[in-house]
């Protein structure tokens, strides 16, 4: 999806960037997904000394989406907009991609139904 929007000159914004720890409205076998604690994630991150969260939005950076950084911790806030002084190798970044698990943090379909979200066919 990114390919084509960026074919357009859009730009496509990483929501949750950096993952949304424990979600009960996902399905079951992603209840407990967390990229922070990905053993490919904390390796990279040990190897650069840099943290997990780091390297996340810097592989988001790296495929020219827009990472939205946020926390409610100044401190980890700060530590998180220093994501751009990580470099990832075109290694880093492919151990990264094959990560891929086919989850959605926030699919509209594991949320109320009170919507038709059959007019969006990325939702299928």
């Amino acid at each position: 999806m990114n390919k084509f929007h960026r074919k357009w000159g859009i730009y496509l914004q990483a929501y949750a960037s950096i993952g949304s720890g424990h979600w009960q409205l996902r399905p079951g076998e992603f209840t407990d997904l967390n990229p922070l604690a990905d053993p490919v994630i904390t390796e990279i991150a040990a190897a650069k000394g840099k943290t997990p969260a780091q390297v996340i939005l810097a592989w988001h950076a790296h495929r020219e989406c827009i990472p939205l950084v946020k926390s409610s911790n100044q401190g980890r806030l700060a530590e998180n907009m220093a994501f751009t002084s990580v470099e990832l190798s075109a290694e880093d970044v492919a151990k990264i991609n094959a990560l891929d698990k086919g989850a959605r943090l926030f699919n509209p379909k594991h949320l109320d139904m009170k919507y038709d979200w059959n007019y969006f066919p990325y939702y299928d």
